[in-house]
C-alpha cells in the first residue's frame, strides 16, 4: 500500500514534451528513509528496503519504459516494468526552468504545477542544479506537503520529500524521503568520496608524525651541541 502511495506520489509528468535527457540504459539508485525511526512500523513495507534502481530499458519518441528492481535487507529483490517511466515521474523533460509546468495526474485530471525554481543540491555525491515543485497533498486522513526534486540538466527524479503534518487521522511530524544515492548519469565529485577523505587523514597524520619527529631530533641535536 505505502509503495503504490509513493508510486501516486511520483506521477508527474511533463506538459507539452520537449526533449528527453536520458539514454537508454541510464539510470538511478534510491533509497527510502523514515525519520524518526519509531514511525517505521507504520511503513514495514519500506522498512524492508535497502534500495531501489530505476533503469530506462527503451526510449521510442517520447515513450520511455523503465525497469524498477526493489533490493530487500534481506537479500531478495522484485522486479517490474514501468510502461511509462515518464508518467511514474522517473524523468520530466530536460533543462525546464521556473514557472515551467509539470501534470499532477493524482491531484485529478490536468491538474498542472508549475516548477518553483531551481536550486543546487547534492546527489549521488555530486552538486547538481535540480528543478523542484512544492505542494500540498490531503487524502486518506492524511495531509503531506511534498518537494519533488528532478536533475535540470537529465530531468531523471533525485528526491522525493514528504514531511507529514497529519498521518491517519492523528497530528504527527514524520519526514519520508526518497533520495538518489548513485547514478551512471554523473561522476562524483572527488571531494565527496570517503576513500579521498581517508587518504587526507592519513596524510595529515604522516605529516604530523613527521613534524613530531623532526621537532624531538631537532631538540636532542641542541642538547647535545650544548
Amino acid at each position: 500500500m505505502v509503495l503504490a502511495g509513493l508510486v501516486v506520489f511520483m506521477m508527474l509528468v511533463p506538459v507539452g514534451f520537449a526533449a528527453i535527457g536520458i539514454k537508454e540504459g541510464d539510470w538511478g539508485k534510491y533509497k527510502i528513509e523514515v525519520i524518526p525511526e519509531e514511525m517505521e512500523k507504520y511503513f514495514e513495507a519500506i522498512e524492508e528496503i535497502e534500495w531501489i534502481k530505476v533503469e530506462a530499458k527503451s526510449i521510442s519518441d517520447t515513450t520511455v519504459t523503465a525497469e524498477q528492481t526493489i533490493h530487500f535487507k534481506n537479500g531478495t529483490e522484485e522486479t517490474k516494468t514501468i510502461g511509462d517511466a515518464l508518467a511514474s515521474g522517473f524523468i520530466i523533460e530536460a533543462d525546464l526552468g521556473e514557472g515551467n509546468e509539470v501534470t499532477a495526474e493524482f491531484s485529478g485530471p490536468g491538474t498542472t504545477k508549475k516548477i518553483n525554481g531551481t536550486i543546487s543540491r547534492i546527489y549521488a555525491g555530486a552538486s547538481r542544479k535540480v528543478n523542484y515543485v512544492e505542494f500540498t497533498v490531503a487524502q486518506y486522513n492524511t495531509t503531506s506537503t511534498m518537494k519533488v526534486y528532478w536533475d535540470k540538466k537529465t530531468g531523471i527524479i533525485c528526491e522525493i520529500s514528504t514531511s507529514f503534518s497529519e498521518f491517519m487521522g492523528q497530528p504527527v511530524e514524520m519526514p519520508l524521503l526518497y533520495k538518489m544515492t548513485d547514478t551512471n548519469l554523473w561522476a562524483a565529485s572527488i571531494w565527496m568520496q570517503w576513500w579521498f577523505w581517508v587518504i587526507i587523514v592519513v596524510i595529515i597524520i604522516v605529516a604530523a608524525g613527521s613534524v613530531v619527529l623532526l621537532l624531538r631530533r631537532l631538540s636532542l641535536s641542541l642538547l647535545d651541541s650544548k
